[in-house]
């Protein structure tokens, strides 16, 4: 498979083909300055306090330990989700673009 990105406007154009196992193609290495991509991603953090790590936490008041309890919870307390709202390609020769969305 392959991606054709063809602006209208001045016809400059671009094609993504896969250059590694599993179909890769980098958008940054095989532009070559004729497209810009930009990205709107959504970042959703939550933390999950735990009772007992909150009281340990209290209970404690040497930096060392305080750091020690952290790093054995912290990969349970957040919770990180993200979502692709937007993917933006700008022609860099007249400036027109394409949004896709409703990932």
């Amino acid at each position: 498979m392959k991606l054709q990105i063809i602006c209208e406007q001045c016809r400059n154009q671009l094609e993504l083909k896969p250059t590694t196992v599993g179909n890769h193609a980098y958008f940054t290495t095989q532009s070559q300055g004729k497209f810009r991509a930009e990205a709107d991603i959504e970042i959703d953090q939550t933390v999950y306090l735990d009772d007992s790590v909150v009281s340990n936490l209290a209970l404690t008041e040497d930096n060392g330990t305080i750091a020690e309890i952290l790093e054995d919870q912290i990969i349970d307390m957040v919770s990180t989700d993200k979502s692709l709202n937007e993917l933006r390609f700008t022609c860099s020769t007249c400036g027109n673009y394409i949004n896709l969305t409703g990932f």
